[in-house]
């Protein structure tokens, strides 16, 4: 008998799951893209996991893998419920899992959630992009200030980013360290990084075009439309008092379309390989 009710108890499981979204696991598994170091992410995205936590009742998991590739394989496999990604990587997401949603995007000012990409060198390097003439530091491939937005730079230049090579680092901030120490002339990072490690003696080059701002995206596979929807309100609701605990969030979260990611088509032709 006992076995019998352990079979109805879990064929009941699966019917409320599959046909009413019934969810008996309300912890979120969340992983932000590694363009920073581990601990800098875990310091910048807990106080936001704490709000979200406060706001929809959930519980967030916090995890960390330190290359694009390895993220998206784990949020494809469902493995991961949610993620940040950016404008190539979450381009690159859609075309290969059709259940990735982009729910809300970080604003990086008060006014809006665009950012950009910006080629740099130290203090005493060159003064001009066509003045490079050894290879990049560039974050991981699947960045959007990597290969892809120093390719659109060079080329505006008429320079071809494989004649001029690059050395890919995990982080953006691997990058800055290795223009500083010498190791290469100029690099590529976001504008956010850029500004960061400026007073240390960096001056920019170039910039890139704009692009819409870093993506909160959900697994529509393994989140119900539910929790989506909380998850989504929660962020889209942040006060401007309840920014101020934030370090990643600081600005708020705007809301955001399909449309906002395919300013990418025009360039599909930097995209990497």
């Amino acid at each position: 008998m006992f076995v019998i009710f352990i079979i109805i108890m879990l064929k009941t499981v699966i019917i409320l799951t599959l046909f009413f979204g019934v969810s008996f696991s309300q912890v979120v598994r969340f992983a932000p893209l590694p363009a920073s170091y581990s601990e800098e992410l875990t310091k910048a995205y807990l106080p936001l996991i704490k709000l979200l936590e406060k706001k929809t009742g959930l519980t967030f998991e916090f995890k960390h893998y330190k290359t694009y590739d390895e993220l998206f394989d784990k949020f494809m496999k469902g493995e991961l419920d949610v993620i940040t990604a950016c404008t190539l990587s979450y381009y690159n997401l859609k075309k290969k899992y059709k259940h990735a949603k982009a729910i809300a995007s970080f604003k990086r000012d008060p006014q809006g959630a665009a950012y950009s990409c910006v080629m740099f060198s130290a203090i005493d390097g060159p003064n001009k992009v066509e003045n490079i003439r050894k290879p990049l530091a560039l974050p991981q491939k699947g960045s959007t200030c990597g290969y892809f937005s120093a390719s659109i730079i060079l080329s505006e230049r008429g320079k071809s980013i494989e004649k001029q090579g690059y050395k890919l680092f995990l982080t953006h901030d691997d990058a800055v360290k290795a223009v500083l120490m010498g190791k290469h002339e100029a690099g590529v990072v976001s504008k956010k990084t850029f500004e960061k490690y400026k007073g240390f003696g960096l001056k920019p080059l170039a910039e890139s075009p704009k692009w819409p701002s870093l993506p909160v995206v959900v697994n529509t596979k393994t989140l119900s439309p539910e929790l989506i929807k909380k998850i989504e309100d929660a962020l889209l609701s942040i006060t401007q008092e309840e920014q101020k605990e934030l370090i990643e969030g600081k600005f708020g979260f705007a809301k955001v379309t399909e449309e906002d990611f395919k300013v990418v088509e025009k360039y599909k032709r930097h995209i990497p390989k």
